[in-house]
């Protein structure tokens, strides 16, 4: 049986307790192994602070006579009781802690839940109100939780289309195109520009689309990519895969530099950026800027191909015909006719002389001995020396504009014959200054050279605006960080953020910058809704001082300010004999932690993790919220990080290394 404690050795004693807290405090500052700013296990109150309320160390009282001294008068309101009754002592059930309630008033459009205080517009765990949480599909969006639309997808009513070919909602929600047009781009057309085809009423790229691979209805196995208009296991080189689809991201207007990244309205994907749409007097056709008035591809409207020997002019598929020649139908087609000796159009188009006749002057006769230097060809009298289609000799037509002069095919003054038709090299884009050679993608060409139209420059062999190009802003190669904009030739970070000259923080979440510019937390915080708090498992003490984990730590373990004895460790929030921590536990000072993810000991006893930092797999890796990422994947992040969700699980960001903590 224990005998009761002298008065003067319970003294002592309380004398000891208040000694071993301070060099506690002491030793846990001079753990091993943290950076200046990591988080380490000091979770005691700093020495002038009130004393907690823990028991005395369990010291054995010396069987010897109790002496006869007066029991001093000592005022006991902040000492904790020991074994036996005390005069004025209060009990152990009396708790000494001077720390903040912690329903202390939030800032202003904050909510408390939990430990923490919450944007109840934005947080997916207590959206609109306290544990309110959204599903894994849907988002909180001003205090309510919406369905997630992912790339060129808008929330319409309580459904995800994709507003870039869905006829009812063709560019935006609601915006329905006519009967009998189609959503192409974003914009309604009368057909589909190719590559494009009419599959299950929407415009569909049939080179990258694995529910239609090379035609409609075409649909490719489980684990398939379509590429190229075929199935594939893998994409091509070039071609990254975005939501089951092979594309080139260098020019695909859905995913432009990037999966989930849409060009918006009329802007157009060049080299992985969202440009400008096309100059004056051109139209987007197919992800290129064409003259549709002259383009023989495109001819008056997109995909509107002129057949072959015509030629495009005022937008209308015509012959290139010579000067006397007449453009007329002939076979579903349109062929240059001399109406003065072609017997199918003699005197006009379709006035075709009887078998046995010929076309002289326009006039229908029968046929006899052709005046030289007329030929007869094909039972018609012609001239080789100017007839188009046998220039030369019977059957030597000229194609693609040319005329016949002299007995030979040329086009007309200033136009050269490449590829099949008369160019203008002087203005020609695809051959520009000689044949073949073409401009870069919104370059026009003026006199002989490939130019960019004003505001636009070169940069890399492209023209880039420098007004609001993000990889260009303002000069070339100047690249604003990610998530920023380029306005009037200056990067700017979404409001609510800050750059670090990469990319654009968010105030809300990043624990250097949290809520304003350079307010950092401490190595036991993370940044929540812009406010510095606990790290999730962690409880706040000493009047908010210090952050500690009430179930591993010797100094509060369990409640705070209950202290284990020397021979003791915390486990799982309860003093455990010898030290004997479970595994994956490890002891450190008295302390049972998992060193693989514990933020005070991470990899070894004492090796704290820095405020910017957290414990993954045993290592202290860094970590930052980018804006204006909500959910992984995030474009911010480097090819050598990973999309994590924040440490409360409320945003995401962007760790070193290829695991999440």
């Amino acid at each position: 049986m224990r005998r009761p404690t002298p008065p003067f050795l319970a003294l002592l004693a309380i004398a000891l307790t208040g000694c071993s807290f301070l060099v506690d405090a002491d030793e846990a500052r001079l753990q091993p192994g943290p950076r200046p700013d990591a988080a380490v296990p000091s979770d005691t109150p700093p020495a002038d602070a009130p004393p907690l309320d823990k028991p005395a160390p369990d010291v054995p009282a010396p069987d010897v006579p109790t002496p006869d001294v007066p029991t001093p008068d000592v005022p006991a309101p902040d000492v904790p009781s020991l074994d036996v009754p005390a005069p004025d002592v209060p009990s152990l059930d009396v708790p000494a802690l001077d720390a903040p309630a912690l329903d202390a008033a939030c800032p202003t459009g904050s909510l408390r839940c939990g430990d923490g205080c919450i944007d109840p517009q934005t947080d997916g765990a207590h959206c609109g109100r306290c544990n309110n949480a959204c599903a894994s599909d849907r988002e909180c969006s001003a205090g309510s939780c919406v369905r997630v639309c992912i790339g060129s997808q808008r929330l319409c009513g309580d459904a995800c289309i994709d507003v870039l070919s869905d006829a009812a909602h063709c560019g935006a929600c609601g915006n329905a195109c006519a009967a009998g047009e189609v959503c192409s781009a974003g914009e309604c057309a009368a057909t589909c520009p190719a590559p494009n085809l009419l599959c299950s009423g929407a415009c569909v790229d049939v080179g990258t689309s694995a529910a239609h691979c090379g035609s409609c209805d075409r649909a490719c196995a489980a684990g398939e990519v379509c590429s190229g208009g075929a199935c594939r296991s893998v994409c091509a080189t070039g071609e990254t895969l975005c939501s089951g689809a092979c594309v080139d991201t260098r020019v695909d207007p859905r995913n432009c530099g990037a999966c989930g990244a849409p060009c918006t309205g009329s802007l157009l994907c060049e080299a992985g950026a969202c440009r400008d749409a096309c100059p004056t007097g051109q139209t987007l056709c197919g992800g290129a800027c064409v003259r549709v008035q002259t383009d023989s591809a495109h001819c008056g409207a997109c995909g509107n191909a002129c057949a072959a020997g015509l030629v495009c002019s005022a937008g209308t598929c015509t012959c290139a015909c010579a000067p006397g020649n007449s453009c007329c139908p002939s076979g579903g087609s349109r062929v240059c006719a001399e109406t003065q000796t072609d017997p199918a159009h003699c005197g006009g188009c379709g006035r075709a002389c009887a078998a046995g006749q010929q076309c002289v002057g326009g006039a229908c006769m029968a046929v006899s001995s052709c005046v030289a230097p007329r030929i007869t060809c094909s039972g018609a009298c012609v001239d080789p020396r100017t007839d188009t289609s046998n220039c030369g000799g019977c059957g030597r037509g000229c194609t693609g504009g040319q005329s016949c002069a002299a007995g030979a095919c040329v086009c007309p003054t200033g136009q050269t014959y490449c590829g099949g038709r008369c160019v203008s090299t002087a203005t020609d884009p695809a051959h520009c200054g000689g044949c073949g050679v073409g401009c870069a993608p919104g370059q026009t060409c003026a006199a002989s050279r490939c130019v960019c139209a004003a505001p636009r420059i070169t940069c890399g062999g492209q023209c880039v605006n420098p007004q609001t190009d993000a990889s260009n802003c303002g000069a070339c190669g100047r690249v604003c960080p990610v998530s920023a904009t380029c306005s009037s030739g200056s990067c700017a970070c979404p409001a609510g953020s800050v750059s670090d000259g990469r990319v654009c923080r968010s105030l809300r979440y990043d624990p250097l910058n949290c809520g304003r510019v350079g307010n950092a937390c401490r190595a036991d915080q993370v940044c929540t809704a812009g406010a510095c708090v606990c790290r999730p498992g962690l409880t706040s003490g000493g009047g908010g001082t210090f952050c500690t984990d009430l179930q591993s730590s010797p100094n509060n373990c369990g409640v705070l300010g209950r202290r284990c004895n020397s021979n003791q460790a915390c486990l799982r929030g309860a003093c455990v004999s010898d030290r004997s921590c479970t595994s994956p536990n490890t002891e450190c000072g008295g302390w049972c932690v998992d060193l693989r993810t514990h933020p005070f000991h991470c990899g070894g006893c004492g090796d704290g993790c820095a405020r910017n930092e957290v414990c993954v797999a045993g290592n202290c890796e860094p970590y930052y919220a980018v804006n204006p990422c909500l959910t992984c994947p995030c474009t911010g992040c480097r090819s050598s990080e990973t999309c994590c969700a924040t440490p409360d699980r409320s945003a995401t960001t962007c760790v070193d290394g290829a695991r999440c903590p």
